[in-house]
């Protein structure tokens, strides 16, 4: 096995990456498609927008999400695994029209890590040590 030095990386609005880090949502939706598979850290990116007392449906489970009160904002937030990127509509998040990325494995982070997020697909450079919760090892 050999660890990745670096990782590919998404900003993604809250509360859309909180609801995917914490394995509500299982599909990002974009304009554009990705090659990419494989692990993807999420970013939650600076922007906010007017949140406040929102709830999320959760249009596979039919129940509403209730925010965290601490959400994030300008932090990776967790890491997921990429396994799909198709216009084919296989999952209620997947927004008609729009290229949906699907993710499995998600992990939320259990401290979130600052820092400026980027458009589009960004490397971020692996720390050492490795924290436990990122599963950056290929066969």
């Amino acid at each position: 096995m050999v660890p990745y030095e670096s990782v590919k990386c998404l900003s993604v609005w809250q509360p859309w990456a909180w609801a995917i880090v914490a394995g509500h949502k299982s599909v990002e939706n974009r304009s554009w498609p990705t090659e990419y598979r494989g692990p993807l850290l999420i970013h939650a990116s600076k922007t906010r927008k007017e949140m406040g007392d929102w709830t999320l449906q959760d249009p596979e489970r039919a129940i509403e999400l209730t925010l965290p009160e601490d959400i994030a904002f300008g932090a990776l937030v967790g890491i997921v695994n990429v396994v799909d990127c198709t216009r084919q509509r296989r999952n209620a998040w997947h927004v008609h029209g729009q290229v949906g990325w699907y993710l499995e494995q998600p992990i939320q982070f259990e401290k979130t890590i600052p820092m400026r997020g980027e458009r589009g697909l960004f490397n971020v450079s692996c720390p050492s040590p490795m924290p436990n919760e990122w599963p950056m090892y290929v066969e």
